[in-house]
């Protein structure tokens, strides 16, 4: 352990980086890959009324364009890795059916043969909103305000409560009682450079990390 406790510790990965010798996943070049990019909300919260992709579909290079409505019978909701007791999880889909939650919610997705094609078809998407009042205090959306998810009939993801033992016969004889209030926004952090699949399922699949820290590659085989 002394030998790195310390100790300047050269790092295995700077050398490619240095170089530009790294490989992104950007710099993957499969054969016949094409490039997604995503329409997305302007609103924090909005009713999408419709989603007009009729210009869009006709753009140069463009291959497909989905909505929500388009996938959410074949793509099911996002799941929720938490499990706590009465926690409302909300039917969560990959792409907004009819409403939008928040600024940059996807709601449709644009297929073409190059990411700047599909980034320009962006443009061409019409969405119909319905702004909606936007929740922008925790604790007032806790109180009531306005209500996100309309079939859970408030804001409250789920009531938690800790300790042991008379908690209220302990305050009564307690000499003196200290109140703190303590909050987060975020239940879960993550890292942004999440890993990426690149993949030909008639062929090979290569995965890599974003950032080339941690980089690999592997082979699928379809046996279908």
């Amino acid at each position: 352990m002394s030998k790195y406790v310390g100790q300047r510790v050269k790092r295995t990965e700077d050398p490619r980086l240095i170089k530009g010798l790294a490989h992104y996943v950007d710099d993957i070049g499969l054969p016949n890959t094409l490039d997604v990019a995503f329409v997305r909300s302007l609103y924090a919260h909005a009713r999408i009324k419709s989603v007009d992709a009729t210009e869009a579909l006709k753009a140069p290079g463009v291959v497909a364009v989905y909505t929500g409505k388009d996938v959410s019978s074949k793509v099911g909701p996002v799941p929720c890795a938490a499990a706590l007791p009465d926690l409302k999880v909300p039917d969560y889909r990959v792409l907004a059916t009819d409403k939008a939650l928040f600024v940059g919610h996807p709601i449709a997705a644009i297929v073409a043969t190059d990411k700047y094609a599909a980034r320009d078809a962006v443009d061409l998407v019409n969405v119909d909103y319905e702004e909606l009042p936007a929740v922008v205090d925790v604790e007032q959306a806790a109180q009531g305000g306005n209500v996100i998810h309309e079939s859970f009939g408030d804001n409250i993801a789920y009531k938690l409560t800790s300790g042991e033992g008379d908690i209220e016969a302990a305050l009564k004889s307690a000499d003196r009682i200290i109140s703190q209030k303590a909050g987060s926004l975020f239940s879960r952090r993550r890292r942004a450079d999440d890993l990426v699949i690149d993949a030909d399922t008639t062929s090979a699949a290569h995965a890599t990390r974003s950032n080339d820290r941690h980089s690999r590659k592997q082979t699928a085989r379809d046996h279908a």
